[in-house]
């Protein structure tokens, strides 16, 4: 059977953790990391069902950065660089 890796990462807001699979744009909540990473386990079946009852997962897929390897499996594009940039921003009280 095919398989997919994704990245998770899990953050704190409000009060709760939160799970986002940022490369295919799905997240959900929990009420602990443990929660939140089943939570977030459903979510992504959810979706990968849902496309493939569509019958878009190819597509999706594709147009999300991953591609087929020859063993069936997809893999998401590798970054050449990770980096952090700080922009200036307007001063939004004045913008007002």
């Amino acid at each position: 059977m095919p398989q997919i890796k994704l990245k998770t990462e899990f953050f704190e807001e409000d009060g709760q953790i939160i799970g986002i699979a940022p490369e295919i744009n799905v997240g959900s909540s929990g009420r602990d990391i443990v929660d939140a990473q089943r939570s977030l386990k459903e979510a992504i079946e959810l979706w990968i069902e849902g496309c493939i009852e569509m019958g878009t997962l190819e597509q999706v897929l594709d147009e999300d950065g991953f591609s087929r390897k020859a063993d069936g499996d997809w893999v998401h594009r590798q970054a050449l660089s990770h980096q952090t940039a700080t922009f200036s921003l307007p001063d939004l009280a004045v913008m007002a």
